[in-house]
């Protein structure tokens, strides 16, 4: 995450190529923003991949949120650095449910979370609860089914 230049965060892919020799193996923000995602969910499993910028206008500017804008319809990331044996394990769990069990990437992260909460009861959440789910937009309602209303009630003086 690079917080001076938010277009400059990047995936480290790798450091070298097939050769062996030092490669820049980056994908950064402003390669994504110049790409069209079909992805239904993009999983960023590293540390601190759902933080970004304030860009006044813009919002959060990250990985996360560029991947949004750019066609993926969820993005899990993670809000602070997880150890890697806890962050394997919740991932590796979290796609089991999505692949085995056919949960969308919400029900999947949750279930994973609440199985970490049982599994290790005194562990701390803040070893496993990082990762959140941010969706670029909420499903179309059935068919034959309005979509829910908000009645909003006011009051004058």
């Amino acid at each position: 995450m690079d917080a001076q230049v938010p277009e400059l965060s990047a995936l480290i892919l790798g450091s070298y190529d097939a050769r062996g020799e030092v490669a820049d193996r980056a994908v950064r923000v402003a390669d994504v923003s110049l790409q069209t995602l079909t992805a239904e969910v993009a999983v960023l499993s590293a540390c601190e991949t759902a933080l970004g910028t304030e860009v006044p206008g813009e919002g959060l500017v990250g990985m996360g949120s560029t991947m949004l804008a750019r066609g993926a319809r969820a993005v899990v990331a993670s809000l602070w650095p997880v150890p890697d044996e806890i962050g394997a394990r919740l991932m590796t769990e979290f796609y089991q449910h999505m692949l085995h069990d056919s949960m969308g990437p919400t029900a999947a992260l949750g279930t994973a979370m609440r199985s970490m909460a049982v599994r290790s009861r005194s562990s701390d959440p803040a070893l496993w609860a990082a990762f959140q789910v941010s969706v670029a937009a909420l499903p179309s309602p059935a068919p034959g089914r309005r979509p829910a209303t908000v009645k909003v009630a006011t009051t004058t003086p």
